[in-house]
């Protein structure tokens, strides 16, 4: 385990959920500190409130294997899953507007990206150092 004391494996599907806080947070309100926190899945698509994923949430989440989203979610925040190298593909939601910068860097094993609609703004670095990646679609974009 490295330097941790725990190492916990995770999956969060929660419907009532309307915002998001770092897992290690809620360790620590119980006492227990150093710990590495190994998200494998996530399932946002019961969680209608939810429309912003919060900077930096998801960072260095290396297990992460799956996401999937609500449609309401509607903003990526700056590096929001910035190296989670374990997800391959993401396809993300219906009303997804904006990526902010480096919403989705140095994802190494990353190779397809699907938009679904109403994206308006595609931060800088929203994809840098994802050497894997060799397929953005868009064409969904077009026709919304």
């Amino acid at each position: 385990m490295g330097d941790f004391d725990y190492q916990v494996n995770l999956t969060f599907i929660d419907p009532k959920l309307t915002g998001w806080s770092k897992p290690e947070a809620l360790f620590a309100q119980i006492g227990i500190e150093n710990v590495q926190i190994g998200i494998e899945n996530v399932d946002f698509t019961g969680c209608p409130k939810l429309v912003s994923i919060a900077p930096f949430i998801f960072r260095k989440c290396h297990c992460m294997q799956s996401i999937k989203f609500s449609d309401s979610v509607t903003k990526i925040c700056e590096s929001a899953f910035h190296e989670c190298n374990s997800l391959t593909s993401l396809v993300l939601p219906k009303r997804l507007s904006v990526v902010e910068k480096g919403g989705f860097a140095q994802m190494r094993k990353l190779r397809s990206v699907v938009f679904n609609g109403e994206l308006t703004s595609l931060g800088e670095r929203a994809f840098q150092f994802c050497p894997s990646l060799n397929k953005i679609d868009l064409s969904i974009c077009n026709n919304s």
